[in-house]
Parts: C-alpha cells; sequence; structure tokens
C-alpha cells in the first residue's frame, strides 16, 4: 500500500533498489553531518511494536540495518503512560530539545509507533534580515491562527 502511495510501484521501483538507496543516503550524509563540516545533522529512527504483534524477522532485520532503526518490544496495553514519557524523552534528546513532547498519551490499543527525529543546523547561507519582517497571520495545519 505504502509503494503505491508513494508512486515507487508506477514509477518501476523495486523495494530492494528503495531500501538501499535509502540506506546509502543515510549512510553519506549523516557520516558528514558533524561540525567540523560547518552543519549538524542528526537522524534518529525508531519501531516501537507491541509484544501482541510478532514481526517478520526480515522486516525487523530491514528496519534495523538498512534504516539505522532501533527495533524494540513494548507493552502498550499496560505501559501506555511509561512508553509516552520515553517517547516524548526520545524526541526531545534527538532534536537537542526543539519539540519537547509528542504524545500526550497513547491509546492501550496502539500496536505500532514509528518514530523518525530529525535534527539540523548551520548558518544560512545569506543571513535572515529581521528588520524585513512584519507580523501577520499564522495558520497551523489550516485549523488555529494566531498573530505573530
Amino acid at each position: 500500500e505504502l509503494r503505491q502511495v508513494l508512486g515507487y510501484e508506477r514509477a518501476d521501483l523495486p523495494s530492494d533498489l528503495v531500501h538501499n538507496t535509502f540506506n546509502r543516503y543515510l549512510r553519506d550524509v549523516l557520516q558528514r553531518g558533524d561540525s567540523s563540516d560547518g552543519y549538524v545533522l542528526n537522524v534518529a529512527n525508531a519501531v516501537l511494536v507491541d509484544k501482541r504483534v510478532e514481526l517478520l524477522e526480515e522486516y525487523r532485520r530491514n528496519v534495523q540495518e538498512l534504516y539505522r532503526a532501533a527495533v524494540r518490544n513494548v507493552d502498550f496495553l499496560r505501559e501506555a503512560p511509561k512508553i509516552v514519557e520515553e517517547i516524548n524523552d526520545y524526541v526531545r534528546k534527538n532534536t537537542n530539545g526543539k519539540i519537547n513532547k509528542l504524545f500526550d498519551e497513547l491509546n492501550p490499543a496502539t500496536i505500532l509507533v514509528l518514530l523518525n527525529a530529525v535534527y539540523f543546523k548551520r548558518t544560512w547561507k545569506t543571513q535572515f534580515q529581521s528588520e524585513r519582517t512584519r507580523d501577520e497571520i499564522f495558520y497551523n495545519n489550516g485549523l488555529e491562527s494566531e498573530e505573530r
């Protein structure tokens, strides 16, 4: 289903090509993304799967090796509040504190959570000129607005 939504089938892109290309991208870009290159790029991926669900070993291996993601079995049914706290800590740590809270709560019926956190920092090629800005309405997902 994801392959169809992302257009991989229409583009006739085999799954192994997509997985290997993304893995190469992660390896090459993240290898260069430290402060000595003038920028910082951190990517963290994790999959939390309820212990009631058994992942195919091939899927688990692909997620760990190709996407550099931690895979962890958890008990959403009995430990949802604790897991929410762990997720929020994970996100806070991997975004250098830029995002402090992802979830307030999780439904105990949750069976899978995919986490992807990206932190990027670099100075602008063309510096921001604050005197050329003005307050306007800010739209948040098209649902809320406030002047900023």
